[in-house]
């Protein structure tokens, strides 16, 4: 598979760059309204694409990309994708003929172009309103899921407060979840959903998590129930947690 997509972006960049020399070499022969638009189009296209490859390359390898480098190039991208569909607006507008002569309209082909560009830049705002904070939250769960105490703790103050479905709260340390993961064989967090919400007051992120939990103990207990959490990070760490549960009748356990 890697070969394939290997030999794939190779295809795709060849024929990018050549498209794009080709555009080039035409501009400088023939006078065109449409051709510097395209050789922008073609390139902004280009840029961001390989952009993205990297992106995705840096992140698979151990350890994955630091938060602000990752956040920056994801604002580029978002950047260069907005002034690609800039470039088709200009081009549909040099396409149209003029008012006289046009039989429709291309309003709606821009309303749509338009469209993409919000969104885009509602993307680039909502990253930049959680700084991440998703990502940790499935880093914890992962090292959950592992029962490895330092893994949680990575993005976790060294005291977390907890507030319990039961109604108690208490003090979350490495040494009480060593101790809580020493009484089991394992424990599943299947999670459902991770929503960033928007930020809080100050530095203040929360992430809602659903999910079901299911912890088994040494002595052959076996604890089921689905929770519904928000977890509280404060400039990049987790510091708090609020707890919410569900009763799972024993015939639709899962």
């Amino acid at each position: 598979m890697e070969n394939f997509l290997m030999v794939f972006y190779i295809l795709f960049f060849a024929t990018g760059f050549m498209g794009g020399a080709a555009l080039f070499l035409l501009s400088i022969r023939v006078r065109s309204r449409l051709l510097r638009p395209l050789l922008a189009f073609q390139f902004l296209f280009l840029i961001a694409t390989g952009l993205i490859v990297l992106y995705f390359y840096l992140e698979s390898r151990p350890g994955g990309l630091a938060m602000p480098v990752s956040i920056s190039l994801l604002v580029t991208i978002v950047g260069i994708n907005a002034a690609v569909w800039g470039m088709v607006i200009l081009l549909i507008r040099r396409i149209s003929p003029p008012p006289s002569r046009r039989k429709g309209t291309p309003a709606t082909a821009e309303l749509l172009a338009w469209l993409v560009i919000a969104h885009s830049i509602a993307n680039m705002a909502l990253m930049m309103a959680t700084s991440g904070e998703d990502e940790m939250m499935m880093d914890i769960i992962d090292a959950f899921n592992n029962m490895d105490v330092d893994g949680v703790f990575a993005h976790s103050a060294d005291t977390v407060r907890m507030s319990s479905a039961d109604g108690t709260t208490m003090q979350m340390t490495k040494e009480a979840m060593s101790g809580w993961f020493a009484s089991m064989d394992s424990v599943k967090w299947d999670v459902a959903a991770v929503i960033p919400v928007q930020r809080e007051e100050g530095n203040n992120v929360s992430v809602i998590v659903d999910g079901m939990q299911t912890d088994y103990y040494k002595d052959g207990t076996v604890d089921s129930y689905r929770l519904m959490e928000r977890f509280v990070f404060t400039d990049g760490v987790m510091n708090r947690v609020y707890q919410y549960t569900a009763v799972i009748p024993e015939e639709s356990a899962d």
